[in-house]
């Protein structure tokens, strides 16, 4: 199974700091069903410091994402900061997203009911992950 994609166009002062592929290996990787991956969005900036976010959508919640599901965004970085950002969101998505899945399918019988969210922003220059 591969994951849903949908990427916006970038201007050329924009990058995406992942490449779909690396995340899919890592959801593979991890104890997460991927079929309850909605949708991946790559996104141009809209500010600057929102990089990555991952949302569960509780079970009992009837909003823009099916119950049970994860939708997850990507946004652009200015290409001066790219590199920097992309090492950065790499590590963070091998480690710490991976756990934050496995720790959901594992507990999704006493999460389902909530949502829950994984985020990755850029503060003070540092890329830094808000559970």
């Amino acid at each position: 199974m591969h994951l849903r994609i949908q990427k916006a166009k970038l201007p050329k002062t924009l990058a995406y700091p992942m490449k779909s592929s690396f995340l899919e290996q890592i959801i593979l990787e991890s104890k997460f069903d991927i079929a309850k991956i909605e949708y991946v969005d790559y996104f141009p900036r809209k500010g600057y410091d929102y990089l990555f976010g991952a949302h569960y959508k509780g079970e009992k919640e009837r909003q823009f994402a099916s119950p049970g599901t994860i939708n997850i965004s990507i946004h652009a970085v200015p290409l001066p900061e790219y590199k920097r950002i992309k090492n950065d969101l790499t590590a963070i998505i091998a480690n710490e997203f991976k756990q934050w899945l496995n720790s959901l399918e594992e507990n999704l019988y006493e999460l389902r009911d909530r949502s829950h969210g994984f985020h990755v922003w850029v503060r003070n220059n540092q890329v830094v992950v808000d559970k």
